[in-house]
């Protein structure tokens, strides 16, 4: 309990709501991870349009 108190996690529930949290950032970045290569995709059509 020393090493949550440390981190000022001071319940279960708190503890609950940063699991979710850490969850829901772990999914955002491997959207991101997956998302990034079609912008990539997307500036190069932009730049041959614009050419």
């Amino acid at each position: 309990m020393n090493f949550l108190t440390k981190l000022g996690i001071g319940s279960y529930e708190e503890l609950v709501e940063l699991c979710v949290a850490v969850a829901v950032s772990i999914r955002t970045r491997e959207n991101l991870r997956d998302t990034e290569p079609r912008i990539a995709d997307h500036a190069l059509l932009g730049k041959q349009i614009d050419t």
